[in-house]
């Protein structure tokens, strides 16, 4: 049970992911770019590199897989809530801006991070992953567990563009009161799948073996439920709460008398 493990398809993908980071911000930095090394965002990127890699190989992974879907919950929830919002956050515009304004490249990017789209595409994948058919199959193959590692945290990423966009000048986030909505509107439209997790009357995933920790089938599936209906919660209120200080500073600025009196004419200046 306290093993760890080895992923090769989720693990070979962050392996890559690394390396092109590592390529893009020290050599085609210097090569191409011309800009300061991003302490701040390879520090964000490093962070949510590391959190995804503990995810998968730690024993936390084997028991999220076999023994309570409750940790699987609470794994996922991390990926979403903490790892994607921290890898968005380490990647310098510079760095994405000769690829995601390609011709070929920016069409389908563009509209993949719309926030009609976006929003659809992780919602569907969350909930696909979470039919129980599905989740079983994903359990005993490594093809079909590292496309579900792979396809969350992409949906993910997708999700928090329209509040998060690491190249605002192509890829333009929401205005913030529409931010606002979008992010209650992540949180509503979990409720039914938690709901649904937490007052199904049998066990959804049978396959679990909870008993190894003393609680039963149900007990197991209902804190899943809970933790993931707090743990998006309290994420989206952390977004929330970031996004109305952001537009309340923005507001403040705007109407700073300062501010206003350094941008008007001297009328001294006019007179002569």
């Amino acid at each position: 049970m306290w093993q760890w493990q080895f992923e090769p398809i989720p693990v070979a993908g962050i392996v890559n992911l690394c390396l092109l980071y590592v390529l893009g911000v020290y050599p085609f930095r210097i090569a191409y770019f011309h800009q300061p090394f991003p302490f701040a965002r390879a520090a964000s990127f490093a962070t949510s590199m590391v959190i995804f890699l503990l995810l998968i190989i730690t024993p936390l992974h084997l028991i999220a897989e076999v023994y309570l879907v409750s940790v699987h919950m609470v794994q996922f929830m991390v990926l979403i809530c903490v790892v994607a919002p921290l890898f968005l956050l380490g990647l310098p515009a510079w760095l994405l801006r000769p690829l995601l304004t390609n011709r070929y490249v920016y069409p389908p990017v563009h509209l993949l991070t719309r926030p009609v789209v976006a929003f659809v595409v992780y919602n569907v994948t969350f909930t696909f992953w979470h039919i129980p058919s599905v989740f079983r199959i994903f359990l005993y193959s490594d093809i079909w567990h590292g496309a579900l590692y792979i396809t969350v945290f992409g949906a993910a990423c997708l999700a928090l563009f329209p509040v998060m966009s690491p190249l605002p000048e192509a890829l333009p986030p929401l205005p913030y009161g529409k931010r606002l909505v979008y992010l209650l509107a992540i949180l509503l439209a979990h409720l039914p799948i938690s709901g649904i997790i937490a007052f199904y009357p049998r066990p959804l995933y049978p396959f679990y073996q909870p008993q190894v920790f003393g609680l039963t089938l149900m007990q197991d599936q209902y804190t899943g439920s809970v933790l993931m209906a707090v743990s998006l919660l309290l994420a989206v209120l952390t977004g929330i709460s970031i996004t109305f200080l952001r537009w309340f500073a923005e507001g403040v600025s705007r109407g700073d008398p300062n501010h206003q009196l350094d941008n008007q004419p001297d009328e001294q200046a006019l007179s002569t």
